[in-house]
């Protein structure tokens, strides 16, 4: 039986925290138990999914009036359906890109906030919170970066790290 080698990179350690982040490969990423999605990023489909039911409504509403703001309205609300679709299937998919169509929805919904109605500032609050949880929760960063937090623990006199702790390990 072969032993395949696992390779983990080491990030620089950040002197303000003291952690690091540690790179692994996407199927060990993906086998940890951080690496499955869990009630939080159910959570975010089912938010992604009233989106674009929302989104679908807003296309017949409010047609009629000036062409270049049917044009816009017609525009937006077709180009964040697309985008949440797209996340949706990425979260399913647990693909690297997902993050990417997280950013580009958070960007459109600030847009519809700033010259839609109140639905706009509802989605842009709603975009933040999960472009929040993307980019900075350790399951998010080891399911879609393949990447954890590592902390020093103890260190010896000549500073090098002794023990670490990684992130979703319980404190010994």
């Amino acid at each position: 039986m072969v032993q395949d080698k696992v390779e983990f990179q080491r990030g620089e350690m950040d002197a303000l925290t003291g952690s690091q982040w540690v790179y692994v490969p996407r199927h060990v990423a993906h086998g940890h138990r951080l690496g499955r999605i869990g009630v939080i990023f159910y959570l975010i489909i089912l938010y992604f999914l009233a989106e674009v039911v929302f989104h679908i409504v807003g296309l017949g509403q409010g047609l009629g009036g000036d062409w270049y703001y049917d044009v816009y309205r017609l525009g937006t609300h077709a180009l964040m359906i697309v985008l949440s679709l797209l996340t949706i299937v990425g979260i399913l998919m647990r693909a690297p890109a997902t993050i990417l169509f997280v950013v580009a929805h958070f960007c459109f919904s600030i847009l519809l906030a700033l010259t839609g109605p109140i639905f706009g500032v509802v989605v842009g609050a709603g975009s933040f919170l999960v472009l929040f949880y993307m980019m900075d929760s350790d399951r998010a960063n080891l399911i879609f970066r393949h990447r954890y937090r590592s902390w020093v623990n103890e260190t010896d006199a000549a500073g090098a790290a002794q023990t670490t702790r990684n992130a979703g390990e319980a404190d010994v």
